[in-house]
């Protein structure tokens, strides 16, 4: 059905670009030339108001400085956050200066939790 839709529009189109090239081929000489000058005016005016392509170029520029800091924003929040290096050093001191056994500090999660879970009881 669609195929068919487009084969529809497609021959519809050919004849409306048909009767507009045989309109413009039958105009008058007078119409040509009220054309032809109304062309040459708008080129004119284009080039006689350079605004035009600084405002173009500054637009330009803005999109390309938005584009350039969302990309930056992306990337800056989405990267994991890393931890600085001093933490490791300064629990190695804390683990050496410490009176207490090395077993202590190998099952520090667990009593992180126990006083948690002391802290939640009362």
């Amino acid at each position: 059905m669609r195929q068919n839709d487009n084969n529809h529009e497609r021959v519809f189109l050919e004849k409306v670009r048909r009767t507009l090239d045989d309109s413009v081929e039958n105009l008058d000489a007078q119409t040509l030339s009220r054309l032809t000058q109304a062309r040459h005016n708008a080129v004119e005016q284009v080039k006689s108001k350079p605004y035009l392509r600084t405002h173009r170029f500054w637009l330009t520029t803005a999109g390309l400085v938005t584009t350039a800091a969302a990309v930056l924003l992306a990337i800056f929040l989405t990267r994991a956050p890393s931890v600085p290096q001093y933490y490791s050093a300064i629990e190695d001191v804390e683990i050496l200066a410490a009176n207490d056994s090395p077993e202590f500090f190998s099952q520090l999660e667990f009593y992180a939790w126990l006083v948690e879970e002391m802290d939640d009881a009362g």
